[in-house]
Formats: structure tokens, C-alpha cells, sequence
């Protein structure tokens, strides 16, 4: 089935192409969701007067993404959290931790959007990105400190140096038992 996008998906296309997917795809899930329309005949007549409204939409999505990106630039976060030896962390800063700090401060981010590869397990700073549209992505720096107010000498450079040095873990070959060309004789 031919369907109009009316949002952007990131498997499929952008707002206002015509693409082609399954049928129940398109009947049970992006046309119940406004997310698509059928290709019709007169869908397609239509999709130029869409297309239209479609980057009118485009463009304040994009406008939106960058006025909150100018406003997440600017923000630094610290969270303080309780630490062993060597500055490592109990627990850990995730993107959900994150997103409710940046909430906190009046700036809405999902929490999906916050790219972060593995939650932050050690002492130190951060940059971390926030994907608020395809072409819109912003840094805010990330400080954790420990919840005792003082690092331990050396805590974060070791932090750094371990994260950065970490070694590959050992690779152990396992072999199996021995044959001899005698065995079967």
C-alpha cells in the first residue's frame, strides 16, 4: 500500500513522501496514528496543498529544536552521587537521571533523546548529546561529584585513566580434548 508520511519516520522517509509499505503496517499502525495517509487518487491531488502545511510543520519543528537546543547549550548539570574507591560510582547517572534534572531547570527532553552509550559510573565531566531532530544536537555538560563533597586524591584522574585505558576483556581459547591418530586402534 502507498502511503503519505505526515511525520518523519526514521525507517521509512520524511514528512510528505510517498512511500510504499505493507498493507497492515499501514492499516494498523501509521494511519491510526496520524502518522501516514493513504496514496489515494485524491490523497495525491491533495498532497500538494500538504506538502505545504507539511513544511510549514517541518519548519516550526525545526525552529522549536533549535531555540531549545540554544537554551540546553548553556546548561551544566551536577549530580552528586556516592562513591567507592577510585572514585568509582554506587549506582550510576542515566539518561533518565538526566532528563529529570533538565526538567527541573523548565527544558522538556524525552529521554530517548539524551545519547548517551552506557550510564555514567565514575567521577568527573561529560559531554553529553541530546538529539532534539536529525539535524539538531546539542551538547550539555554532565559534572558528577561525590556525595561526600571531597574527591579522593587522585579519584578522578584514575577515573579517567581507567575509563579511557579500560583493557579488552582476555579472550580464553577452549580446546578440546586431544586426538591421536592411535584412539581408534
Amino acid at each position: 500500500m502507498k502511503v503519505i508520511l505526515l511525520e518523519d519516520i526514521d525507517t521509512l522517509g520524511k514528512m510528505g513522501d510517498t512511500v510504499k509499505v505493507k498493507d497492515g503496517y499501514a492499516r494498523n499502525y501509521l494511519i491510526p496514528r496520524n502518522l501516514a495517509l493513504p496514496a489515494t487518487a485524491r490523497n495525491l491531488k491533495a498532497q500538494e496543498h500538504q506538502l505545504r502545511d507539511i513544511e510549514r510543520k517541518r519548519t516550526k519543528i525545526v525552529s522549536d529544536a533549535q531555540s531549545l537546543a540554544e537554551k540546553i547549550a548553556g546548561v551544566s548539570l551536577t549530580f552528586t552521587r556516592k562513591t567507592g574507591e577510585k572514585g568509582r560510582l554506587f549506582g550510576s547517572v542515566t539518561n533518565m537521571d538526566i532528563a529529570e534534572a533538565l526538567g527541573e531547570k523548565g527544558l522538556t527532553v524525552d529521554r530517548k533523546d539524551i545519547l548517551l552509550a552506557e550510564p555514567i559510573k565514575s567521577l568527573g565531566e561529560f559531554d553529553v548529546q541530546v538529539k532534539l531532530h536529525h539535524d539538531v544536537t546539542p551538547g550539555i555538560k554532565i559534572t558528577v561529584l561525590p556525595e561526600e563533597g571531597e574527591i579522593p586524591e587522585g579519584a578522578m584522574e584514575e577515573a579517567v585513566e581507567e575509563s579511557a585505558s579500560e583493557p579488552a576483556p582476555e579472550v580464553v581459547e577452549v580446546v578440546g580434548p586431544e586426538s591421536t591418530e592411535d584412539e581408534g586402534k
